[in-house]
């Protein structure tokens, strides 16, 4: 197992799309062991007053891309394959997270072997995890607790353990306060945070580095697919593709910044078609009026405005 600073999902095109910007990294820094809250506090004014200045164009770093390690991440879904809400009970992609968190084991270091999956949805089955991953059913831990207070005090608490290298867990009516908690605390502690969110919070606030949606995709053969889209990018968190796509607001839950094609497979787990399907990566639709002003002004080198225009 590696130590890195990026989590190779495994998923080629998803891994040159995005990585780590140095200027916004900068030095990780250590968990906070015997220090009182006044002592925390002036640690992080010094932080932030040596920290360089937001207006410094961020350099992107050489190393191979992935999702940032000791962040947090979160995936809606499952949806509809237009996107639209499930009419049944909620369930998550546990194929998808199943792959994340084999390639979050493969990147830990060898003190920090376990995974633990915490909330009653999060039920990591043979059958939606890899055949190749057999390090990953004997480092996992389950945990089910009852009630949403016991799921993020469980999320919480494993977070702070030194063996531990991920955490996928139910992020059920998650709100902007605990997810920053949470996103500070698996970064002090270096320690991957991925939640599996419902459709129904795709409008919630939320700390995540970054935002994924999980859409069920039509097949031709006997194998699921889904379609992998990034909704947004922030903190350490960084596009570094060639020719990526421009970044939306947020809050513009309609289109997303990129859009990948996977394929279940039994022995490796979801692999990225992306290549092998021309649709998956195609250009804006022209219906998004503010996403197809971004695009052709990145095509052209011209700024565009992040809001769009208001006629009286």
């Amino acid at each position: 197992m590696r130590h890195d600073s990026c989590i190779q999902t495994g998923w080629p095109s998803v891994d040159r799309c995005i990585g780590i910007s140095e200027a916004t990294s900068g030095p990780r820094r250590p968990a906070a062991s015997g220090l009182t809250p006044v002592e925390r506090a002036r640690e992080d004014l010094a932080a932030l007053q040596n920290r360089t200045s937001r207006t410094t164009r961020p350099r992107i770093t050489s190393s191979p891309g992935g999702l940032v390690r000791g962040g947090l991440h979160e995936f809606l879904g499952l949806f509809g394959p237009d996107g639209d809400l499930p009419s049944r009970t909620w369930t998550p992609p546990m194929g998808v997270l199943g792959r994340l968190a084999h390639a979050a084991l493969t990147h830990a270091s060898p003190s920090r072997g376990t995974v633990a999956w915490i909330g009653q949805r999060i039920r990591p089955e043979p059958g939606a995890l890899p055949r190749d991953s057999t390090d990953l059913a004997t480092a996992s831990m389950v945990i089910r607790p009852r009630g949403t207070t016991a799921r993020f005090w469980a999320i919480e608490r494993t977070l702070r353990c030194p063996a531990v290298c991920c955490v996928i867990a139910d992020g059920s009516d998650t709100s902007q306060l605990i997810s920053r908690r949470l996103h500070l605390v698996a970064e002090d502690h270096d320690c991957t945070l991925v939640l599996a969110r419902p459709p129904r919070d795709q409008l919630a606030l939320s700390s995540a580095s970054t935002r994924w949606r999980v859409r069920r995709s039509p097949t031709t053969g006997h194998h699921p697919r889904w379609r992998l889209d990034l909704l947004r990018c922030r903190g350490r968190q960084r596009l570094i593709g060639r020719d990526p796509p421009p970044l939306l607001p947020a809050s513009d839950l309609d289109s997303s910044v990129c859009s990948w094609l996977l394929e279940w497979d039994p022995v490796h787990g979801p692999l990225d078609i992306s290549n092998a399907d021309p649709v998956s990566c195609a250009p804006p639709s022209t219906s998004h009026p503010v996403r197809m002003a971004a695009y052709l002004a990145h095509r052209s080198g011209r700024p565009a405005s992040a809001t769009p225009r208001r006629h009286a």
